[in-house]
């Protein structure tokens, strides 16, 4: 059974030369998980007072990108997603959930829900999911740039990550010229550098992994999905790569609407 509580206000007032901003809700749900540790989870739950429609779809995709399950559709609670069914192993499929919510202009929600997933192996995650709060929509990469706009951002991502790459492996490979190195540390290095080579010639070119994208001050940050894998990750000095483009760089790419939105 979900619980529902009140939450907090989200509010901004609309500006002069703006669309008037809507005030935001944001209630809890409260399920917990039926067996094992018996975790309390929360959930996030979005009112856009007034419009109905808009809370409709922001809650449907939220549930629908993040747990995998369609509410409208859905033969159990959505929110059972976070803990998943009973497995031998006994743990939960995400061990650990916290979430936040923060207007970021008048018309963005963004919802950032951070914790750990577990697998085969558990692994930390941080996922921001922005939102239209005149249209309800996600404004994922996708939907935010024009087709041949995304395409050209995509072009400046793959550049700059595969620079990044390119420093990395150099990098790396300098470090192998230093004298005395011992054997275990020799093992590391190669090892690191064939991961990092093998990742960059895999990758297509034309499409990095955003895995992340987040509005900021004056742009937008895109988040670039590591390299290794959970076994090789201590060889992944790097990580997940952050790439910031200002605005100035990225209005002419942008949708009408997301611009709207942004306040661009």
């Amino acid at each position: 059974m979900v619980a529902r509580t009140a939450g907090f206000l989200l509010v901004v007032f609309g500006l002069a030369h703006a669309v008037s901003a809507q005030t935001v809700v944001i209630d809890t749900l409260r399920a917990t998980q039926p067996w094992g540790a018996r975790t309390a989870y929360t959930f996030p739950s979005v009112r856009v007072l007034k419009d109905e429609a808009v809370t409709e779809r922001i809650n449907r995709s939220l549930m629908t990108e993040f747990l995998g399950v369609d509410p409208r559709t859905a033969d159990k609670d959505p929110l059972h997603e976070l803990w998943g069914d009973n497995a031998p192993s006994g743990m939960a499929r995400i061990s650990e959930f916290s979430w936040n919510c923060s207007r970021t202009t008048p018309g963005v929600l963004t919802i950032e829900l951070s914790g750990e997933y577990c697998a085969a192996y558990c692994e930390g995650f941080l996922k921001h999911y922005l939102y239209d709060l005149h249209t309800g929509m996600s404004l994922t990469p996708e939907a935010v740039f024009t087709s041949s706009g995304l395409v050209a951002v995509n072009d400046s991502l793959s550049r700059s990550w595969q620079r990044s790459i390119s420093d990395r492996i150099q990098i790396l490979e300098d470090s192998l010229r230093i004298r005395d190195l011992t054997a275990p540390t020799v093992e590391a290095l190669n090892d690191a550098i064939q991961m990092y080579r093998i990742c960059f010639e895999s990758r297509p070119k034309e499409a990095p992994y955003i895995e992340d994208m987040l509005l900021l001050a004056d742009g937008l940050r895109f988040v670039i999905a590591r390299c290794s894998a959970h076994v090789d990750r201590e060889l992944d000095e790097l990580g997940a790569i952050s790439i910031d483009l200002p605005k100035h760089r990225l209005d002419s790419y942008v949708q009408p609407t997301a611009r709207a939105a942004f306040g661009w």
